[in-house]
């Protein structure tokens, strides 16, 4: 009895002993949570901020910030985010391509010129998507390619040719002034969705003795394409041909624009027609209203021509569709109002086919700009 009562005791000794131990080493409370401040987050590049401005600059080699500009459009496209305003400083640059892989998704790029001083190009070619050109001038050609798409051109001066190619292009408030011998604006590869709006064209011309064929707009191969507020004028072929040579040419708006031919015949302006609608491939729901037309015209009848309210010294004939036109002359005259057509601004440098009040024409051709 009095050994187990020891080896008891014993082992009270020891958890005591242990428990005195383990209290002795135990902090008082726990410790405090670390208050270290988190490491930020890395900053973002002024470029990578959306509604951004980059800098291009002739002749810079730079990460087109203002302090140290790029040198051509392509870099600034490449450097920028969605939203972004890359500054296209005056001066002359070599041609530019704008490259497909220097497109972005969401808010477009904007590259922006001022027209009053404007960056100068020799020529630009478009591969890229999702962008808008505003204000520079280009002595040469523009070529919106069909990989490019949604791109718009606002407000340039070309002195050259504008083709283009690409889905959802637009061209507003711009100036194309062609070179001798070629088309000014063609719409061909078969775009979808292409607007010209409130642009002036023209004139065309031609080199003496040249067989060239000019004019000022050709659509070849086209579909949802809008034409409407433009002036199109003295282009020595036709002024606006529209022919399906290249491919179907399905729903076009031609409305509201001035289109004029060759004021007189020359070998440098023989005007064949100033505006042509010819079938080929197969064409249809073409509708033309409210135009101004000074000049000859030629309508092939096709399935869901429309032209209507237009005013026009030429006669459209009996074309199934051409009706409430006000003409100068028609063989049709039940279908088409015949009228003092005259246009006394026509042989301004850029024309106002502003009827004069012998005409009566209210509500028919192109707005008064």
């Amino acid at each position: 009895m009095a050994s187990r009562r020891t080896s008891v005791l014993a082992i009270l000794a020891v958890l005591v002993l242990g428990g005195t131990a383990y209290l002795a080493t135990r902090p008082d409370s726990p410790p405090p949570a670390s208050t270290a401040t988190p490491a930020p987050a890395p900053a973002e590049s002024p470029s990578a901020l959306p509604g951004a401005e980059l800098f291009v600059v002739p002749g810079g080699d730079g990460d087109c910030t203002q302090a140290d500009p790029c040198g051509s459009l392509n870099d600034g496209l490449a450097a920028a985010s969605p939203g972004a305003t890359v500054r296209l400083a005056a001066g002359s640059y070599p041609s530019q391509l704008l490259r497909g892989q220097s497109s972005h998704a969401g808010a477009p790029v904007r590259l922006v010129s001022d027209p009053a001083n404007p960056a100068e190009l020799k020529q630009l070619l478009i591969e890229a998507r999702n962008l808008e050109i505003v204000g520079v001038r280009v002595v040469g050609e523009v070529r919106v390619r069909d990989q490019a798409v949604d791109v718009t051109l606002d407000n340039l001066n070309i002195d050259g040719i504008l083709d283009i190619e690409g889905d959802r292009t637009v061209v507003r408030d711009s100036r194309v002034l062609p070179e001798s011998d070629r088309d000014a604006v063609q719409v061909r590869s078969g775009p979808t969705g292409v607007q010209l709006i409130d642009n002036v064209v023209g004139p065309g011309r031609r080199s003496p003795g040249s067989p060239a064929h000019v004019d000022c707009l050709q659509v070849s191969w086209a579909s949802d394409l809008l034409v409407e507020g433009n002036t199109f004028f003295r282009c020595p072929a036709q002024t606006i041909l529209i022919k399906a040579d290249r491919g179907p040419i399905t729903g076009v708006m031609i409305r509201g624009n001035t289109i004029q031919g060759c004021l007189t015949r020359t070998e440098t302006c023989d005007g064949f027609k100033t505006l042509q609608i010819r079938t080929a491939q197969e064409m249809r729901d073409i509708v033309v209203k409210g135009n101004s037309i000074d000049g000859a015209v030629v309508f092939d009848s096709l399935p869901g021509l429309v032209i209507t309210r237009n005013v026009m010294t030429g006669d459209p004939g009996c074309t199934v569709g051409a009706t409430d036109n006000i003409v100068a002359k028609s063989s049709c005259p039940d279908a088409n109002r015949v009228a003092d057509v005259a246009f006394p601004s026509r042989t301004d440098d850029v024309p106002d086919l502003t009827p004069g009040p012998a005409c009566a024409c209210e509500g028919y051709g192109a707005p008064r700009r």
